[in-house]
C-alpha cells in the first residue's frame, strides 16, 4: 500500500496537469504545505512533464492514425480478392496495438481523475448540495486508485 504522502503527491500532480491549479491552490486543497508542493513540482519536473506529455500524446496519436491510415489505404488499393493484410502488415498492426496498450496503464488514473473532475464541475453548477454530498466519495475513489497506481 502506498503511503499517504505518495498518494498526495500523485493527486497534486494530477491537479496541476488536468486542472491547471497553482501550487498554492493545490496546497490548500490537499492540506499540504506549499513548501512540499514546491519540492514535488521541482523534483518531478511538473512543468516539463506537462509539456512533454501533451506533445508526446499528440504525436503518438497523429503518427498512429497516419500509419494505420496509410496501411489501410495500401490494403484497399489491392484487387478486391486480395484486400487483406500480409503477415508483415498484420504484425505491424499488432505492434501498434501493443504500443498503444503500453501507454494505457499510465493514462488510466489521469483519465479517471479528469473525468471525475468534469463530472463534479458539472454537478456543482446544477446541484451544489449534491456535489458536496458526493465529493467525499469521489475523493475516496481517487485516493484508492492512486494507491493502486503508485504500488
Amino acid at each position: 500500500m502506498a503511503n499517504k504522502k505518495t498518494v498526495e503527491r500523485e493527486i497534486a500532480w494530477m491537479k496541476f496537469l488536468y486542472e491547471s491549479k497553482s501550487q498554492t491552490e493545490i496546497a490548500r486543497e490537499l492540506n499540504v504545505s506549499l513548501k512540499s508542493i514546491g519540492i514535488w513540482a521541482r523534483e518531478d519536473n511538473w512543468e516539463k512533464k506537462r509539456e512533454m506529455l501533451k506533445l508526446t500524446n499528440e504525436k503518438i496519436a497523429m503518427k498512429n492514425t497516419e500509419y494505420l491510415g496509410n496501411l489501410f489505404m495500401l490494403i484497399d488499393s489491392r484487387p478486391e480478392k486480395e484486400r487483406f493484410p500480409s503477415t508483415a502488415e498484420a504484425n505491424i498492426m499488432i505492434q501498434m496495438g501493443t504500443i498503444k496498450d503500453k501507454f494505457k496503464p499510465e493514462l488510466q488514473l489521469p483519465q479517471l481523475y479528469e473525468a471525475a473532475t468534469k463530472i463534479m464541475n458539472y454537478i456543482k453548477t446544477r446541484n451544489l448540495s449534491l456535489a458536496k454530498e458526493i465529493t467525499p466519495y469521489i475523493d475516496s475513489l481517487m485516493k484508492e486508485e492512486a494507491e493502486k497506481y503508485t504500488q
